[in-house]
């Protein structure tokens, strides 16, 4: 699950993360269509909290990091 308020940036999480998969000569075509199709890209945090793991990576706002998490919790 990947959220992004911004469509271009998330755009570009999905092609750096094609590009990524694309690196990968171990994976078959399938394997990698199977792993970009379950990928969720949206800009909705409700999203998150179906995720198993959660990796935070806003970019330096104690109080936007601390919003979130809260909203994880709940």
């Amino acid at each position: 699950t990947v959220i992004e308020p911004i469509p271009a940036v998330r755009e570009k999480a999905l092609n750096s993360i094609r590009g990524v998969l694309e690196k990968r000569r171990t994976l078959s075509e399938r394997e990698r269509q199977d792993i970009l199709s379950s990928l969720v890209i949206s800009e909705d945090r409700a999203k998150a909290n179906t995720a198993s793991i959660v990796i935070e990576a806003i970019l330096e706002d104690l109080e936007l990091k601390r919003e979130l998490l809260r909203s994880l919790s709940e």
